[in-house]
């Protein structure tokens, strides 16, 4: 499946329908998949599109709402754009630029056990007073690590989502995090995080207290990545590159295309 994600990511989705819409405003800028489920965060003019790939040439049509203007939220809360997705147990966790009681990057928490109407649950912020454009978030086990938007000083916003309709700070912006992402995962007890230059890999087998324990440098600029067992592929300008991370310490090169 991550290999038919990777394959996706390189065609456009503008021919098919989605089946579920979580409201939003922006360029697409990340995209995951979930089984037979593909959720594309910030695609055309909506926040996340979520298509059932299992048939592909007939996509169902279903959808909650569209446009940048989110009704399942208070009147006052205007969605510009949903900036990342990460999607754990029927749950796709938000970073969200939103117009509130102030302006800032959010945490939504939507219920996505049936994709064709997604349902919110809860949010948390502000994580940031600056547009989450560039802002990434992963989830392993109950915890929710969240890269800053290129504006903020490097360093994670840790939340516990245990309960996700009611997200809470585990612990304030403290652990350096890697800067401007472009893709985040997780394998096991280790988190991944690719920027232009360098795969970094941390040990969270202390929920909520990530250690940065490797890093590998890339020759090319990095442009997305996909983590299986101990194998990290992570695609560049220059090509595939396949890394043994068996070793977080001492990643090492193993094959390239």
């Amino acid at each position: 499946m991550e290999c038919l994600l990777l394959a996706l990511a390189a065609f456009s989705l503008s021919d098919y329908q989605p089946i579920g819409i979580i409201g939003g405003m922006a360029n697409s800028s990340s995209m995951q998949l979930v089984g037979d489920t593909l959720y594309v965060a910030g695609s055309d003019e909506h926040g996340v599109l979520i298509y059932n790939i299992s048939t592909p040439s007939r996509f169902t049509v279903g959808a909650i709402n569209g446009g940048h203007y989110n009704r399942s939220l208070p009147d006052a809360v205007t969605l510009y754009y949903i900036a990342d997705v990460f999607v754990a147990d029927g749950v796709a966790y938000c970073i969200s630029y939103m117009q509130y009681t102030s302006r800032g990057t959010y945490l939504y928490t939507y219920d996505v056990s049936k994709p064709e109407a997604p349902r919110l649950l809860g949010s948390f912020g502000v994580l940031s007073t600056n547009e989450a454009l560039g802002a990434r978030v992963v989830v392993a086990d109950s915890i929710a690590y969240v890269f800053p938007p290129p504006d903020d000083p490097p360093t994670f916003s840790i939340v516990n989502v245990s309960d996700p309709a009611d997200p809470q700070l585990l612990a304030p912006p403290s652990a350096e995090a890697t800067q401007d992402p472009v893709n985040v995962a997780t394998s096991g007890s280790r988190l991944y995080a690719l920027n232009a230059s360098n795969l970094d890999i941390y040990d969270i087998s202390t929920p909520g207290s990530p250690a940065r324990v490797g890093t590998f440098a890339l020759a090319a600029a990095a442009r997305d990545m996909a983590v299986s067992g101990t194998t990290a592929y992570v695609g560049t300008d220059g090509g595939l590159l396949l890394i043994d991370v068996s070793d977080a310490s001492s990643p090492v090169l193993v094959g390239e295309t």
